[in-house]
């Protein structure tokens, strides 16, 4: 499950310098307001320095958030101030002056009893070019200074669509964390203090280097740990067909005495059956989802002899529903066999399931220079507009399971095969008028 954005700046912690780079006050405060409701919670000195909107909307937001806004101001642990206060006390910006004012609110904090400061300044008054602001960078990087001497939490925050592209592009560089959107990240283009404005053009080399080597030896890291995973859920999966087949078996014998278990103890075997039946279910789509993974073989393989061998692994669905499916000449492609019958055999399994009626089904193929565009049409329900971008997510179920059963796994395998044959896979459909997946394989 992705982690909201309120999640990801809980983890923030005293040491911690971010930016934030927004585009309007609603994205600057659905960021800062949980940054400082944090801090509050955590019994954090929180100062916000923005301009009067900035503050008022904040207010709301906290508010919003079950932040007793004005006692909190009243005790002094949350702090609204002007920005000509905390950078322009005299007309100019001199960086010792505010980073000496952050030295004493630390100090203070500290000897009052409370567990640390946060703080959060808009820097949109820079942008009128007042005395001192050519400092601005200068400063960011004495943050990142006074952080390792005094841990606190700090988020300067950028208006990026009012500053110079440049300008953003040297403040990202003084800044080791970074907000962009809803993610907070690890930001990969920091220069460490010590180097900013270093001439050493072999030692800035040496650096960079070792980030390179750094980030490559995390992704190996992570392309193991996720091998290690797949091996141990394929495993997994694998060892519970035979307990769920023992259950399985056992239930059908004893259904063979339903007569002697009188009405209630008959309606408990068929819950336990179906209950069975949805974790069989579950194990054989996670080894299909977990088999997907491995390097697909390649040969030149039929894809109407491809489509005929989802069709009789469908049978009993087909006959269950007199579905009509109509099938196309369809060309010769390189690919891995099974692994594409599990991509057809999905993708029309799901055209029957979520049906209108008798389902009526069309696979039809486009060849162009340099590729295949197979189509699977059909006329059941559709899905939402809404829904669409979730819909080969994995678990992601865009229907009830009373009314549909299933595990919302089937489209993330088809969305994994396909994309492991270089090809790309995706649908078109409204409420109501039927779904068409197209799946483009490379010719």
């Amino acid at each position: 499950m992705a982690l909201t954005l309120e999640d990801q700046v809980t983890s923030l912690r005293p040491g911690d310098h971010v930016c934030l780079l927004y585009a309007s006050l609603d994205e600057q405060m659905t960021a800062v307001a949980p940054f400082l409701r944090v801090g509050l919670n955590r019994n954090e000195v929180c100062v916000f320095a923005g301009d009067g909107a900035m503050c008022e909307a904040l207010k709301v937001r906290l508010a919003s958030l079950d932040v007793a806004v004005e006692d909190e101001i009243a005790s002094g642990r949350l702090r609204l101030l002007d920005p000509d206060t905390v950078y322009l006390s005299t007309g100019t910006f001199h960086p010792e002056a505010t980073l000496a004012m952050l030295r004493d609110l630390i100090k203070s904090a500290s000897a009052a009893g409370y567990s640390g400061v946060r703080t959060a300044g808009d820097m949109s008054w820079i942008i009128h070019g007042p005395p001192g602001s050519e400092h601005v960078l200068d400063y960011e990087s004495q943050v990142n200074e006074l952080l390792c001497e005094h841990p606190f939490v700090g988020m300067c925050q950028y208006d990026r669509s009012r500053c110079r592209a440049g300008f953003m592009r040297d403040v990202l560089r003084a800044h080791p964390i970074a907000v962009l959107g809803d993610k907070v990240c690890a930001n990969p283009y920091y220069e460490p203090p010590h180097l900013r404005g270093d001439g050493d053009e072999s030692r800035h080399l040496q650096w960079m280097v070792s980030n390179l080597e750094s980030s490559r030896a995390t992704e190996l890291g992570l392309q193991e740990l996720n091998r290690e995973l797949e091996s141990m859920t394929y495993a997994a999966s694998h060892d519970l067909q035979e307990p769920v087949r023992m259950v399985r078996m056992h239930l059908d014998l004893l259904a063979r005495e339903a007569d002697s278990l009188g009405e209630r103890g008959g309606r408990y075997l068929d819950q336990a059956r179906r209950s069975a039946d949805r974790l069989g279910n579950l194990v054989d789509s996670i080894l299909d989802a977990t088999s997907a993974q491995r390097e697909p073989r390649s040969e030149q393989v039929q894809l109407g002899d491809v489509v005929s061998a989802a069709l009789v692994d469908l049978a009993g669905a087909i006959d269950e529903s007199a579905a009509v499916v109509s099938v196309a000449p369809l060309p010769t492609v390189r690919c891995d066999r099974d692994q594409i019958v599990r991509v057809f055999r999905n993708l029309i399994g799901n055209a029957i399931k979520f049906r209108r009626g008798v389902p009526e089904i069309t696979v039809d193929c486009l060849s162009t220079v340099d590729r295949h565009l197979i189509t699977v049409r059909d006329t059941g329900i559709g899905i939402p507009q809404q829904w669409l971008p979730q819909a080969f997510g994995m678990f992601k179920r865009l229907h009830a399971r009373d009314a549909y059963p299933g595990h919302g796994i089937g489209l993330a395998t088809c969305r994994r095969i396909v994309e492991s044959h270089h090809g790309r896979i995706w649908v078109e459909s409204r409420e109501g008028e039927g779904s068409t997946f197209f799946v483009a394989l490379p010719r």
